[in-house]
């Protein structure tokens, strides 16, 4: 492969915190509202314009529900719950209050846009200093401890420098740019979310009403399809909620199945 050589250069230190979190997905933003609300001088690393990562941008319009265990018992608190609370209060969630959210199954539904609105409003009440559109591009040592991380911009690459950095980028971009050791899973699966409108909602109740809750066939098919064995297919942490008995099992597999034997429809396993 050829090269070049980049000329030497000072870049500016734009800014010097206590808690830097890199990536303003759902992680990075609990992450950095939990450390200002503990009183640390913190920022916020986004190169979108948006929070919530998958919560907004991605559009996943549901995220799972863990905020009670199996016997009712609350399991999460703080900042998440006050997310939900927010989207409820905003009319950004179809549920009258948290009870009935967290009541309504394995999914939490809200409007995309809603939460990141409340994604962002959330951390600037905290007093988290924000850089969005800035993307991660490497970090070093700092002189007398911490990490100086190189950031880009509009503005070209500038500095931030933090006693302590959190790696909410989604892959470990930083703790790959330390040096820190990281394992690759190669057993993952990969969806686009998209949102449908005009929908024939009664026609759309009355199929799911009619329609069988288990399709028996789907797993065998899916495996071949993919070209994976059914054992395979089961551990996987994707295709494997598509299986009877899984959160994805949704009653118009069979739907899938014709679509795709029709050749009207693609399930992509892997990024060409």
């Amino acid at each position: 492969m050829r090269t070049i050589t980049e000329p030497a250069r000072q870049l500016a230190l734009v800014s010097e915190v206590d808690v830097a979190v890199v990536g303003g997905g759902s992680a990075g933003v609990m992450a950095a509202i939990g450390a200002a609300r503990g009183g640390a001088r913190t920022c916020l690393i986004e190169r979108f314009a948006t929070l919530g990562g998958a919560l907004s941008t991605g559009i996943i319009g549901h995220f799972g529900n863990r905020f009670r265990d199996d016997q009712g018992r609350p399991l999460i608190g703080g900042a998440p719950l006050e997310l939900l609370e927010r989207l409820i209060a905003s009319e950004g969630a179809p549920y009258p209050d948290v009870s009935t959210a967290v009541d309504a199954g394995a999914s939490v539904f809200f409007s995309a846009a809603q939460a990141a609105q409340e994604c962002l409003r959330m951390v600037v009440e905290a007093g988290v200093e924000l850089w969005l559109l800035n993307s991660f591009a490497t970090a070093q040592p700092a002189p007398g401890g911490g990490w100086d991380l190189i950031v880009e911009n509009k503005s070209g690459r500038q500095a931030i420098r933090a006693r302590e950095v959190v790696d909410c980028s989604g892959e470990a971009d930083v703790a790959r740019a330390v040096g820190a050791p990281a394992n690759i899973n190669g057993d993952r699966s990969w969806g686009l979310l998209f949102e449908l409108r005009h929908v024939d909602v009664i026609q759309y109740a009355t199929y799911l009403e009619k329609a069988s809750a288990t399709c028996p066939e789907f797993e065998p098919w899916l495996a071949h399809y993919l070209g994976i064995s059914r054992a395979q297919l089961r551990r996987d942490l994707y295709w494997g909620e598509w299986l009877d008995g899984g959160r994805r099992a949704w009653k118009w597999r069979p739907l899938i199945m014709q679509a795709v034997d029709a050749g009207e429809f693609d399930l992509i396993r892997d990024l060409p």
